[in-house]
C-alpha cells in the first residue's frame, strides 16, 4: 500500500492561511469571514454588504473580516445596532440661542418675546426690550387701552375721558368746564359725554347746540283774552 503523502507540510500546501491533507490530496481553507480565491490557495475578505445590504436598514460599512452599520445624516443607529432612527434636528448643537423649531426636519431658530433673530438667524438681539412684555400683563397698567412705545405702555381713553396724572388711568372728560362743548345755554356733564338744554321759553335746536325761541302763540292749548 502507497504511503499517503501529506502535502502540507511542503511550504503549506502553497495554503495563504490553512492548509488540510486529506488521502491523496489536500484543500486550503480560510479562516471565518473570509474565502477562497480563484485560484484555491489565497484567501479575500468577505463582503457582507454584498449581499441585500447586510442587512441594514441604510448604509453597510465593509471592513476586513466585519462590517458595520451607518446611518444617514439626521438618522441615528438605533441600540439594536440596525435600524435607523429620524433626529429631532433641535436636539444637540442646533446652534439655536433660545427657541429651536422643526421645520420639514429641519432646525429653525425663533426667540423670546422682545427679541429679534440676528443676519446668521443664530443669535436673538433684544429690541425694545420690555414693551411686549410690559402690555402683556394687566393690560400695561392701563384702564382703557394701550400701545407698544418705548420703554413703557402708551395708555390711551375712550371718547369722553382723558388721562388722569399718573397717565395710565382714565376719568370723566367735563366737556362742559373745560370748554369744549357747544352749547348756547345750558350744559349737563354725564360720565363719558354731555348734553345741552335750554331754558325756558326756549328749546334746542337741530344741531344739538343753539337754543331756538319757543312761539307760544303757534300753541293752541295757550288760551288768550286778546290777541295772541
Amino acid at each position: 500500500m502507497k504511503e499517503d503523502v501529506n502535502e502540507c507540510t511542503i511550504d503549506n500546501g502553497g495554503c495563504q492561511d490553512r492548509c488540510c491533507n486529506t488521502v491523496g490530496s489536500y484543500y486550503c481553507k480560510c479562516q471565518a469571514d473570509q474565502k477562497l480565491e480563484e485560484d484555491g490557495k489565497g484567501c479575500e475578505d468577505v463582503d457582507e454588504c454584498a449581499v441585500v445590504n447586510g442587512g441594514c436598514q441604510q448604509r453597510c460599512i465593509n471592513t476586513l473580516g466585519t462590517f458595520h452599520w451607518e446611518c444617514d445624516t439626521g438618522w441615528r443607529l438605533h441600540a439594536d445596532e440596525c435600524t435607523c432612527i429620524k433626529m429631532d434636528p433641535c436636539t444637540g448643537g442646533n446652534g439655536c440661542v433660545h427657541i429651536c423649531q422643526s421645520e420639514n426636519g429641519t432646525a429653525r431658530c425663533a426667540c423670546h418675546a422682545g427679541y429679534r433673530l440676528s443676519e446668521d438667524k443664530n443669535i436673538c438681539e433684544g429690541i425694545e426690550l420690555g414693551i411686549v412684555n410690559s402690555c402683556e400683563k394687566n393690560n400695561g397698567g392701563c384702564s382703557h387701552h394701550h400701545e407698544h412705545a418705548i420703554g413703557t405702555p402708551r395708555c390711551s381713553c375712550n371718547h369722553g375721558h382723558q388721562l388722569d396724572s399718573d397717565e395710565k388711568m382714565c376719568i370723566d372728560l367735563d366737556e362742559c368746564e373745560n370748554g369744549e362743548a357747544c352749547c348756547d345755554q345750558l350744559c349737563i356733564s354725564y360720565l363719558g359725554g354731555y348734553e345741552c338744554r335750554c331754558q325756558e321759553s326756549f328749546q334746542i335746536s337741530s344741531d344739538g347746540c343753539g337754543c331756538d325761541d319757543v312761539d307760544e302763540c303757534l300753541d293752541v292749548s295757550i288760551v288768550c283774552d286778546q290777541l295772541h
